[in-house]
């Protein structure tokens, strides 16, 4: 049986770490600390290149990215064609497809400890003495950057077919609008308490063009963290 490596965290960045660790003829042990897969804000987008080190499955794509729109403080300053550049992606189907392509044992609701170095897996203790730490934001002792996102309707996003980001040098962060089959996710990361980014989101979607008049669910999130509604 091939030697099983630890890794924390069932992000990208550990299921990317599962695949190579697999190539190389070695066994992951996967611990997501939540009950589910891909719950933080934004991260759907990836491109579309023959030399991404992994593969991007047909059936998680969501839709084809063909434009990119750049604002700042209000005046668009980019508008290209991408087209063929990249995807929108189910983020959650994409982690599940490659943790299955790495073969790895995979545990959510599994938080690990650093100061114990125990994880727990369905409630069972686990001593964990060596492996890979791909838990992120999480495990980083730093500033952290907030961020909340929601899920929005509105005529103004019915076809939209590209990447749309407000970049707002009074806050210290952007917002963004990008395509998600018929809604769209829109959201806001900056320097801000999760409060402040809330109500900075909800007049973010009255105003503006794209989500006025609609209807947005949530917004949910945090430090690390945002579920969809």
């Amino acid at each position: 049986m091939p030697e099983e490596i630890t890794i924390i965290g069932g992000g990208p960045a550990g299921a990317a770490a599962a695949v190579a660790l697999s190539k190389a003829g070695l066994r992951a042990a996967v611990y997501e600390a939540m009950d589910r897969l891909a719950v933080k804000p934004c991260g759907r987008a990836v491109p579309a290149t023959s030399d991404l080190p992994l593969p991007i499955p047909r059936d998680v794509i969501i839709e084809p990215v063909r434009r990119a729109v750049l604002y700042v403080d209000g005046v668009k300053t980019v508008d290209v064609e991408l087209s063929g550049a990249g995807y929108i992606v189910d983020k959650e189907e994409l982690l599940e497809e490659w943790l299955a392509l790495a073969g790895a044992e995979v545990h959510k609701s599994s938080r690990f400890n650093p100061f114990t170095g125990v994880v727990r897996a369905g409630g069972e203790p686990r001593e964990v003495k060596s492996g890979l730490l791909a838990g992120g934001v999480a495990f980083y002792g730093g500033e952290k950057i907030l961020a909340v996102q929601a899920l929005a309707r509105s005529e103004g996003l019915k076809g939209l077919d590209g990447l749309y980001i407000y970049f707002d040098t009074g806050l210290l962060g952007y917002y963004w609008v990008f395509p998600y089959g018929d809604i769209a996710e829109v959201g806001v990361g900056g320097y801000a308490d999760f409060e402040a980014l809330r109500r900075l989101l909800e007049r973010f979607v009255e105003g503006n063009e794209l989500t006025k008049g609609g209807q947005a669910d949530g917004p949910l999130g945090g430090p690390h963290s945002c579920r969809r509604a």
